[in-house]
């Protein structure tokens, strides 16, 4: 879902970490995608789910390496890897979640700074425990859910 200022996707919120030769790499292993809305005039980026706001990284080799490394602090969680709202299928709920965000956001309502709420060992924490979850409720229902994708399960 895309406009001129909003941009709702899927993203990666996660920390850095500085290897031996000073450059940054994210830890995107452990961390799953989220439905966020990206700000485009502020950079900044809301989770849809938990409603935190975190500083978007744009992560192309050449220009991550010269402009964004630049914004990186150590300890803190950065939104990257823009996936389109397309890619995984999203609950309804979480778009009208969405929506309300940009409305907030268009009547300059604030919201909480992630990386000030939680640790990044808590805010990992928190997550897996919703995407665990997000599983068992999917299951209960006859479906299983693998980061957003949708499918039936078989029934022998």
């Amino acid at each position: 879902m895309k406009n001129s200022r909003y941009i709702v996707c899927w993203l990666q919120i996660c920390p850095f970490e500085r290897l031996k030769n000073g450059l940054f790499k994210p830890n995107r292993d452990d961390y799953p995608y989220r439905l966020c809305v990206i700000d485009k005039d502020t950079g900044n980026v809301i989770d849809v789910k938990t409603s935190h706001m975190y500083k978007y990284i744009h992560i192309s080799a050449i220009y991550f390496m010269h402009e964004e490394a630049k914004k990186i602090e150590d300890g803190k969680r950065y939104a990257i890897n823009e996936l389109q709202s397309s890619m995984f299928l999203a609950p309804e709920e979480d778009i009208e979640e969405a929506k309300k965000i940009i409305y907030m956001l268009d009547n300059n309502i604030g919201f909480v700074d992630g990386n000030k709420s939680l640790s990044n060992e808590q805010y990992l924490e928190r997550i897996l425990e919703e995407e665990k979850n997000k599983i068992k409720k999917k299951e209960k229902k006859g479906y299983y859910e693998y980061k957003g994708n949708y499918q039936q399960k078989k029934k022998w």
